[in-house]
């Protein structure tokens, strides 16, 4: 999967030690799909997020048990612990091709780190999930 961290999160990271502006974290932080690409800057309310019926956004609570501690010496990755399981489809189709982390349950917002996904179909009845360690962030 490419992906890539947000203009958005970027800035928020430089500013913390340089500075010395705060930070917080969104808790929770929320699992997004999309239909259409997103880049570094996407924000939450960009045109494209999947639109299947009973489709929400995933609150996952921004925690070392949700996110472990980083690994690697060189290069750090940090990745989600559990799967994350969006809601099933209960009607109509959206075709996945990117999914993100951002810090609203619905409409605006910012976006966090964002990445393409395969392409998959989500019909009536199908249930997405993204596996445990699937989804992983690195940084050098």
């Amino acid at each position: 999967m490419a992906g890539s961290k947000s203009n958005y999160l970027s800035k928020k990271l430089l500013d913390l030690p340089l500075s010395a502006t705060a930070f917080t974290a969104a808790s929770p932080i929320y699992a997004a799909l999309w239909t259409s690409a997103l880049d570094d800057t996407s924000t939450g309310a960009t045109a494209g997020e999947a639109a299947y019926t009973s489709y929400a956004r995933v609150a996952i609570t921004n925690n070392a048990t949700n996110w472990p501690a980083a690994t690697g010496s060189t290069t750090a990755t940090k990745s989600n612990a559990n799967a994350i399981t969006f809601p099933a489809s209960t009607g109509g189709t959206s075709t996945v091709t990117y999914m993100c982390l951002v810090d609203s349950a619905s409409g605006a917002g910012n976006i966090y780190y964002w990445c393409t996904v395969t392409s998959v179909t989500v019909n009536s009845g199908d249930t997405p999930q993204i596996a445990a360690s699937a989804f992983s962030v690195v940084e050098d």
